[in-house]
């Protein structure tokens, strides 16, 4: 199963044209590592329904879209759920104030030919930026799009913001790529619907930088741990490393606009076994202007749980074997 990947139109997310329903409506859902209820808008807007780029899905043109009666297992899946004229209702949020309530559902996809893919369909909806219609929920719970299409292998690339062109979301794909720098994926036994990868460190022009072990352990007990996330930018480690920061974010900034070239110090993600994932200098400064300055793109969190975000995974088709436990990080396979 493939489906294509472009970028947000400047929003710092990315999107995947999926078509809902039979017959198929296109819709942009923002891809997200870090959730695992997948939801759109739907018709009516009981409250309020945000603008989006396509028409506002109407389950009412589906032959396949359906209603989920409370006490079902998908229903009790839910990590916040309640009954409303024994009919399952969700409820999801996110981190930028984005919120969406309504039923859960079930439908077919344009990406899969399964026709019972449970999703939300959301009539109170808090926007989410650049009109995207919803998001397709690619995390590690039991109602993710990849769990519910048994697709546990699956694969991404996050194309340069300034190539104007797509990649694709692969489903099924089989193992990693060959030259996949790869690394141990992890669980975290509390928060099962994340992506932790196993790093053991961050260097800086080949140096480890001071930072202790605990910024990147697994704590059973607690938050803790580092997530692949496609839904956020930057990478953001928890501030106590982070003691050059004084700002909320891209706040270590530079004006390039008198170099006619520079060079940086390769900034690497240290992985077990003493491999090393390098990022190119593109993905470790952000143009904030068109007057060339830059900034750099890591920030600090007041969260213990650490976060690769998406501006460090672009350009690297990222692979996730939940079979094998492996996370691959493959550069130039696009």
């Amino acid at each position: 199963m493939v489906a294509h990947v472009i970028e947000g139109l400047g929003s710092g997310e990315y999107f995947s044209r999926v078509g809902v329903g039979i017959p198929p409506k296109p819709q942009y859902l923002i891809l997200d590592t870090g959730s695992d209820i997948t939801w759109l808008q739907c018709e009516p807007c009981n409250n309020k329904c945000y603008n989006q780029t396509d028409p506002i899905f109407d389950p009412s043109s589906s032959t396949s879209f359906s209603q989920t009666p409370c006490g079902t297992q998908e229903c009790n899946l839910l990590p916040d759920s309640a009954c409303s004229n024994r009919t399952c209702r969700y409820q999801v949020s996110g981190d930028d104030g984005s919120y969406s309530i309504g039923e859960l559902s079930k439908s077919g996809s344009s990406t899969t030919t399964r026709e019972n893919i449970y999703i939300g369909c959301g009539h109170d909806n808090r926007g989410l930026s650049n009109s995207a219609a919803g998001l397709l929920a690619l995390g590690r719970g039991s109602l993710s799009f990849p769990s519910q299409v048994n697709a546990y292998v699956f694969s991404y690339c996050l194309v340069d913001r300034d190539l104007g062109w797509s990649s694709t979301l692969q489903f099924g794909s089989g193992a990693e790529p060959p030259d996949a720098i790869t690394a141990p994926l992890l669980g975290h036994p509390q928060y099962p619907t994340f992506h932790y990868v196993g790093l053991t460190g961050i260097s800086v022009g080949g140096r480890p930088l001071s930072l202790p072990q605990s910024v990147f352990d697994i704590n059973p007990s607690s938050p803790s741990g580092v997530i692949v996330d496609t839904g956020t930018s930057a990478t953001r480690l928890p501030t106590d490393p982070c003691l050059t920061f004084h700002l909320p974010l891209y706040d270590t900034c530079y004006d390039l606009s008198s170099e006619t070239s520079i060079s940086i110090p390769a900034i690497a993600f240290l992985l077990p076994d003493g491999k090393s994932w390098v990022l190119p200098a593109s993905n470790c400064l952000v143009p904030v202007d068109n007057r060339n300055k830059f900034c750099l793109a890591f920030a600090p969190t007041n969260s213990s749980v650490s976060i690769i975000g998406n501006l460090q995974q672009k350009g690297f088709r990222v692979s996730f074997n939940i079979v094998d436990s492996v996370i691959g990080f493959s550069p130039n396979r696009c």
